[in-house]
């Protein structure tokens, strides 16, 4: 996988934020014979009106989106790359390049860590699509420099439970974090996948990425 040039080197003591160029175009992954994630596209907006108008994306994204909305969330998607804040790919099949689902990994590069999310349309689901996205993006995120990728579902989500641990992310219970999903759905479990875990687990976890208000979801 292409890891492209969102940082120079892994991260370190001596890795140092301004170094880091977002002059790279958004790499395209092949994630195996079936899918391969892509950035988003303008005739892809159609696909994502139909997404969030899914009652369980819109429940847990809280929002529904206009074919001019989702034309502007596409646009919100290359801004995010461009100021190195989140990377979203849309999650496609490679037959016919149609529209499976999305994820994003949100960034704190500074602190060395991310968050993904992701959403999967209702005809593209009970075939690991998500599992597989979510591997994907883990596996390039750990590429660019970010050792600790964390997720985090809402409670009564036990689907993305299960998509996460398949995944090979680790519980590591409620989360601290106060956030609006907490708020809307009740108790957060938190999930990471990172080298600490790996020496005994002694770091504990972090704050995850904030999401800018207005950037995609």
């Amino acid at each position: 996988m292409s890891a492209s040039s969102w940082t120079a080197a892994k991260l370190g003591s001596s890795f140092d934020p301004r170094s880091r160029t977002a002059a790279t175009e958004q790499p395209r992954l092949l994630i195996d014979e079936d899918l391969e994630l892509r950035p988003f596209r303008s005739t892809d907006a159609p696909a994502i009106v139909a997404a969030f108008s899914t009652p369980d994306i819109r429940h847990y994204h809280f929002r529904s989106l206009t074919l001019a909305e989702a034309f502007g969330w596409i646009e919100d998607c290359a801004k995010s790359w461009q100021t190195e804040t989140s990377a979203t790919w849309a999650v496609t099949d490679r037959s016919d390049g149609t529209v499976a689902g999305r994820v994003t990994v949100y960034t704190c590069l500074a602190e060395g860590h991310g968050e993904v999310s992701y959403w999967i349309l209702p005809d593209a689901r009970g075939r690991g699509v998500a599992t597989r996205a979510c591997v994907a993006v883990t596996s390039w995120a750990h590429d660019v420099g970010l050792p600790r990728i964390e997720l985090q579902h809402s409670r009564d989500n036990e689907a993305s439970r299960r998509v996460a641990l398949r995944a090979g992310f680790v519980e590591e219970g409620p989360s601290a974090t106060p956030r609006r999903r907490v708020a809307r759905h009740g108790a957060v479990s938190h999930l990471a996948t990172d080298g600490a875990l790996e020496n005994g687990g002694g770091e504990q976890p972090r704050q995850s990425p904030s999401r800018r208000r207005g950037e995609p979801r």
